[in-house]
């Protein structure tokens, strides 16, 4: 594990030298200096685990490619899932972002789309330096992570299991599943796209189920003023997955603290837990079927650390015994 966190430090540096070289470059325009672009673009992008780029590189590079031909996808990436952060924390109205105010609450809401709109665009840049396909791979995931957000807002407080599977592959695993990919054209391997694909699709749906299990113990701890994602109780739904699910919504449209009571009561982070472990085991089982490498353990062992990352930046959030639970499938 040792090794590949070294490996992970170093592919995370890399891909932050790279952004901090692009947003050197692009706001050395005199209008974009007035605005004070690059400051802007730098509390957007500082920060963050970087997993997806990490992902596009180790993808890359196991599959024998050159870690150097990779950088521009895993930095594409990073910046289009950043321009997502920023316009879904105005949509869900979220005031904090890595321990610090979200990029709307610091600057204003006008700002925040159009910024997110400039990373979408330096991202499509980026993208096409790998042929048409790339850029027709990220319209497709684009426009499937809009769906995904559209089904969120309209959909996601239904208490309808269906609707959190299609929510989390089309918002989460579908760009995961983009980073896998863009590293497999950037090794030139064209016969890898599709398990590589498969890999990062699986591995966003595990991402999602572990955040959505961070957010349900927040409810927990949070009884009298819960706050959560639109999805929460389709999440719920999925994990349940049984007739009381129509007694339940019943009861949380009336008031919604008694969604915390339906947590606790119907064992559901125990239940997720279960789920979490499911898919991680899944998404190991296709990162066995890439080809030998010295780095596919890497591989193999990205599902686990991914989710640790996440579980040890929401610490606060977790009991030691929700996370005890959890780690003992990792």
């Amino acid at each position: 594990m040792h090794k590949f966190i070294d490996y992970y430090e170093s592919r995370r540096k890399l891909i932050e030298g790279r952004i901090e070289h692009l947003l050197f470059n692009v706001s050395s325009d005199l209008l974009l200096k007035q605005v004070n672009l690059y400051e802007m673009l730098s509390y957007s992008l500082k920060g963050g685990k970087k997993l997806r780029g990490v992902l596009t590189l180790l993808v890359c590079e196991t599959l024998g490619g050159d870690v150097e031909k990779a950088l521009d996808a895993a930095v594409a990436v990073e910046l289009i899932h950043n321009a997502s952060l920023i316009h879904d924390d105005i949509i869900d109205g979220d005031e904090i972002r890595r321990n610090k105010l979200s990029f709307w609450r610091k600057y204003g809401i006008s700002i925040a789309i159009i910024v997110g709109h400039y990373l979408i665009s330096l991202g499509l840049m980026l993208f096409r330096k790998y042929g048409w396909k790339a850029v027709e791979i990220f319209n497709k995931a684009w426009i499937n992570v809009v769906k995904g957000g559209m089904a969120d807002i309209i959909e996601g407080k239904s208490f309808n299991e269906q609707i959190y599977r299609i929510v989390a592959k089309l918002k989460t695993g579908e760009f995961f599943a983009v980073a896998a990919v863009m590293g497999a054209i950037a090794a030139g391997k064209t016969e890898y796209e599709e398990l590589a694909y498969r890999y990062g699709s699986v591995l966003g749906l595990t991402f999602q189920i572990a955040d959505d299990i961070v957010d349900l113990t927040k409810i927990v701890r949070k009884q009298d003023n819960p706050k959560f994602s639109p999805s929460i109780p389709a999440f719920v739904a999925w994990v349940l997955g049984d007739r009381k699910i129509r007694e339940i919504a019943k009861l949380t449209l009336f008031q919604k603290k008694n969604l915390a009571k339906i947590i606790v009561k119907e064992q559901v982070i125990e239940k997720a837990m279960e789920r979490l472990c499911d898919n991680i085991r899944k998404a190991v089982s296709i990162a066995n079927r890439f080809p030998y490498s010295p780095l596919k353990d890497y591989l193999i062992e990205y599902p686990r650390i991914a989710i640790m990352k996440m579980l040890n930046e929401a610490k606060e959030q977790l009991n030691g015994h929700v996370k005890l639970k959890i780690l003992s499938c990792l």
